[in-house]
């Protein structure tokens, strides 16, 4: 455009780009004005939905992680249903209507789907399984300025028999979802045969929010020796930028290593994004506790959507 067959700068801000692929061409000389060979460089470009066609944008889409296999700690398979329930329930509290969000039980979920969507719960109440399978189409869709809600059990596990800490980090390019969008630093697995760290609960950090008991009728016959507590709850390490939303409240606060007063709950904001954890599932907390954090999860997440 400029007509000048060179120029100087070595950066350029390429803005207003529709969805598609793009060819980026140039050629290098040196100060003998001798040409060195031209590089191309291909790239895809993602505009969000909400970006261009907003009022074609639902709200937020529910992904259903789990597996509900009839396991020991696990949930039969007759619960689906129940969990299902459960959103369509606490997101008509917080005023959703039915045409504002979807769900899936698709196992395998891609950037363009998600791009569809101001906001993403994913739910995995079991704790045999993680989500880091869907990890990069994740970050895909926060780079964007996704918002994205998880809440369950060990889903940032390695694996799904995980015990003991795990550290995240900046440079794990395998597992980049819980250090550098979700605000985690680490995580503490407990062994199936911790019992005095089971979960009965999580007190409230901020005042926006309820203290919160497990519903025993659910968690019944999932808790291994106890009735009335949920097993396998990690506790949380955040980055300092994060915010804490819950701690956890143990069976038995008093036994030494005891999970007692760690969190349990973060949230995360940036200028791009937000990103929220809570590492027990909501969907076995007291219902009426249960939908005010939601209620107020999700207010904070589409307050500034268009």
């Amino acid at each position: 455009e400029t007509g000048v067959d060179t120029v100087t700068f070595t950066s350029a801000a390429l803005i207003d780009l529709l969805t598609g692929w793009y060819i980026l061409y140039v050629k290098n000389f040196d100060d003998a004005q001798v040409a060195s060979i031209p590089a191309l460089g291909f790239f895809e470009v993602y505009e969000p939905n909400w970006v261009r066609h907003p009022d074609e944008t639902k709200d937020i889409l529910v992904v259903n992680q789990s597996w509900y296999q009839p396991l020991p700690g696990n949930l039969p398979t007759d619960w689906e249903d129940s969990v299902r329930v459960f959103y369509e329930n606490i997101l008509a509290d917080a005023g959703f209507t039915d045409d504002q969000w979807d769900w899936t039980d698709e196992q395998t979920l891609t950037h363009s789907m998600l791009y569809n969507y101001r906001m993403v719960i994913v739910d995995d109440v079991d704790w045999n399984r993680n989500i880091t399978a869907v990890e990069n189409e994740l970050s895909l869709y926060l780079d964007v300025g996704g918002k994205l809600w998880v809440t369950g059990r060990f889903c940032f596990a390695n694996v799904s028999n995980q015990t003991g800490r795990v550290d995240y980090g900046l440079d794990d390019e395998d597992h980049p979802l819980p250090y550098t969008y979700m605000g985690l630093s680490f995580a503490y697995f407990p062994p199936s045969s911790l019992t005095f760290a089971e979960f009965e609960g999580a007190r409230q950090i901020s005042t926006d929010f309820p203290n919160l008991s497990v519903d025993t009728l659910k968690i019944q016959g999932l808790a291994g020796d106890f009735d009335y507590a949920l097993p396998r709850v990690e506790y949380l390490s955040k980055r300092i930028e994060a915010q804490t939303l819950f701690v956890f409240e143990a069976i038995d606060p008093d036994s030494p290593g005891t999970f007692h007063g760690f969190p349990v709950a973060i949230r995360h904001e940036t200028n791009t994004f937000k990103t929220s954890y809570l590492s027990f599932p909501l969907f076995f907390i007291q219902y009426d506790q249960a939908s005010q954090v939601a209620d107020q999860m999700l207010t904070w997440f589409l307050s500034d959507s268009q």
